[in-house]
């Protein structure tokens, strides 16, 4: 039996191959890389038994505003999306670990500036009317600078 990323890369044109990272009930995780780049990257997408139109237009207009907000500092970068074979978004692999994973490591100089940046990504979003609809410490990635 096919994985559904292998399946995905197939009927993707823009993905050479897919890993399979998590798969839920609606979204899809994978690492993939581009037909026209050799960096890794994390692809998310709408899970191929997912027959809802309505899934589609939210995936496609949260994946629109995080396209809209990637160019900010502390928000990762969105590389390219697609609609084929189902909506995928394609963004920046972070070199770094969740925050839920570094909390207690970190110095109050370092909890200060960790929450600066978050705000910062915050106040942008709001800039177009967006909320982070998942934001936790599992969501937040620590980047060593």
């Amino acid at each position: 039996m096919t994985e559904p990323a292998e399946a995905f890369a197939r009927a993707c044109p823009d993905i050479s191959t897919a890993t399979e990272i998590s798969t839920g009930d609606i979204v899809h995780y994978y690492h993939a890389k581009l037909t026209d780049d050799t960096r890794t990257l994390r692809v998310f997408t709408v899970g191929p038994k997912s027959t809802d139109e309505a899934v589609d237009e939210t995936f496609e207009r949260i994946s629109g505003q995080w396209l809209n907000l990637s160019t900010y500092p502390n928000v990762v970068t969105v590389k390219t999306r697609g609609d084929k074979p189902r909506p995928w978004i394609a963004v920046e692999l972070v070199d770094g670990r969740p925050l839920k994973a570094v909390q207690s490591d970190l110095s109050l100089p370092e909890i200060r500036t960790v929450l600066d940046d978050i705000a910062e990504a915050l106040r942008n979003a709001a800039l177009y009317n967006t909320t982070h609809g998942a934001l936790s410490p599992e969501t937040v990635w620590i980047q060593q600078t």
